[in-house]
């Protein structure tokens, strides 16, 4: 395997190219199925934080919160109270309170949740926000970072086992409201499917993989949050294949796409798709 740079504190990054960091401190101890978010400097701090929240091993699932510090490379453990413990789920950071994470959904041994809960990285305590409609299915492996200011986006997501939830319905979740809807929606949805990315940019969602029983999923859709469209989308190039459980982050006008797992084995290849934000 070829060795990587370090990229050391206040080192600045060559474009297309992979690094490898050494923090030291309290890291978290392997695990899969965790969140990770970036949380924007608060009072003095010049960088920000990445948060890991939860995950699982193949004897527990977690509950705890690690941060590593972009200024320094440290982690710590952001020592908290209140999380239930959970992996393959969703977080986001909504517009109305910045400086908080919210996560949804995912499962634990004891099977899949469907609750919100929200940190407060300040006091570092987790609260259970009393959500006034009725929330999705209980549901796992779900969605990404498809959050557009208040609202988290959820589609689809894991039942038992290979299975997903049946349900094709875009559910929203506004943090502002603490409310769950349903909106109607135009065109032909994806197919059931878990382990898809969700990423939102600008006021578009994009969904590509998952997989649905053995099935693995290739094709890329897009709904417009501004019609409710959805779309199934065409791109010329070379396409990733059939994949779930990757990674993918919006970037200016390109769609990133990061590794996941196929029938014969992990990926490690990087994809770019180049959208328009204009409808």
């Amino acid at each position: 395997m070829k060795q990587l740079p370090v990229l050391e504190p206040g080192d600045k990054p060559r474009k297309a190219t992979w690094y490898t960091l050494t923090p030291g401190g309290d890291s978290p101890c392997a695990r899969v199925g965790h969140s990770c978010l970036y949380l924007p400097p608060a009072g003095d701090a010049k960088r920000g934080k990445v948060f890991i929240v939860g995950g699982a091993d193949p004897n527990r699932s977690f509950s705890d919160v690690h941060t590593m510090d972009l200024g320094t490379h440290q982690w710590d453990s952001a020592t908290s109270e209140g999380l239930l413990p959970r992996y393959e789920h969703a977080s986001f950071i909504p517009s109305c309170i910045p400086h908080s994470i919210w996560v949804f959904g995912g499962a634990d041994p004891s099977g899949n949740r469907n609750c919100l809960q929200v940190l407060n990285p300040e006091t570092r305590t987790w609260t259970t926000p009393e959500v006034t409609t009725p929330p999705p299915s209980p549901r796992t492996f779900h969605t990404s970072s498809a959050a557009i200011g208040n609202q988290l986006y959820v589609f689809g997501g894991g039942e038992r086992g290979a299975q997903p939830v049946q349900d094709v319905k875009l559910h929203v979740f506004d943090a502002n409201t603490l409310t769950w809807s349903q909106p109607e929606t135009l065109g032909k949805p994806p197919s059931p499917r878990h382990g898809h990315v969700m990423v939102a940019a600008g006021t578009k969602l994009f969904i590509h993989g998952g997989l649905a029983g053995d099935k693995y999923y290739d094709d890329l859709h897009c709904i417009d949050i501004s019609d409710m469209k959805w779309q199934e989308l065409s791109p010329t190039g070379t396409t990733p294949t059939g994949c779930a459980a990757h990674s993918a982050v919006a970037v200016g006008k390109h769609l990133y796409i990061f590794g996941g797992m196929t029938p014969t084995g992990a990926l490690d290849t990087m994809y770019q798709y180049f959208f328009s934000l204009l409808a």
